[in-house]
């Protein structure tokens, strides 16, 4: 039996396969980059709402108070409120961190609940 893909289909799995490639690729770079060091640092972060405000005080605090090159990390990974801010460090250099936590910090001070949360405009949904 013949299976016919639609054009759209294989659209769909070029880009996805485009994506894994390109994944790969990054990681492979920064596998080779980290092989040539002594050590390899990850920061893993959290979800839970609010955790994300706490997690950039304690990269704040790391940074300010600690060795710095303690805290360049090769590997920064996280879900929720921690993949917020591991896509806020994902724009920031190596040896930039001091920047980046006070970045991030910044931006948790001003932040509103209702910067977030939005009511719908019909009421609750039930």
């Amino acid at each position: 039996a013949k299976i016919k893909l639609k054009k759209e289909t294989f659209c769909s799995l070029n880009l996805t396969m485009m994506n894994h490639l390109l994944s790969s690729a990054v990681a492979l770079a920064a596998l080779a980059q980290a092989a040539e060091q002594d050590v390899c640092r990850a920061l893993v972060m959290s979800g839970g709402g609010s955790n994300g405000a706490w997690e950039a005080g304690v990269i704040w605090g790391f940074v300010n108070y600690g060795q710095e090159s303690d805290f360049t990390y090769d590997v920064v990974s996280g879900v929720s409120a921690g993949a917020m801010n591991t896509a806020a460090f994902a724009g920031w250099e190596l040896g930039t961190e001091k920047e980046f936590a006070q970045y991030l910090s910044d931006k948790y001070k001003n932040l509103k609940t209702s910067d977030i949360y939005v009511d719908w405009p019909f009421g609750k949904v039930q």
